[in-house]
């Protein structure tokens, strides 16, 4: 079996680059459209690990079910992201979802926004675990 390791790779700066974008743009206070923005802690001390534990997670997923359809591990990945958004959401309360300033027309409101990520993690699992199987180490990169 010949390992592409160009193909995770390729996940990891794709995911990499999808998160910095989010995080610049619609994590942004001064962003145009804002769907969360940091209160209690800078944004790097959330993102970092859990984006982290997130890729290790999806490259987990995508090799314990490696001939399994590609549909468990991208759900089963959707769901640490859903579980990591509703601890904030419920507990830990580092980011809120809403614009700033605070008060301003928002069209999704709170619980519209949070959905809206999880939307946005569902891309972000569907398309890493695409290029991770595309990598020999998945054995028959089944995407049926």
């Amino acid at each position: 079996m010949k390992i592409k390791t160009s193909s995770i790779i390729q996940a990891a700066i794709f995911y990499t680059c999808s998160v910095v974008i989010s995080e610049a743009t619609l994590g942004n206070p001064d962003f145009p459209i804002n769907v969360w923005r940091f209160e209690m802690i800078p944004t790097w001390q959330w993102s970092v690990p859990v984006h982290i534990a997130g890729f290790i997670w999806l490259f987990f997923c995508n090799r314990l079910f490696y001939d399994q359809n590609i549909r468990i591990p991208i759900f089963i990945s959707i769901l640490f992201f859903l579980a990591c958004e509703t601890a904030n959401w419920s507990i830990f309360h580092f980011f809120v979802y809403e614009p700033y300033p605070v008060g301003e027309a928002y069209p999704l409101g709170v619980a519209g926004s949070f959905w809206l990520i999880i939307l946005l993690y569902s891309v972000l699992c569907t398309v890493t675990s695409m290029l991770l199987r595309t990598s020999g180490m998945f054995n028959k990169n089944r995407f049926e």
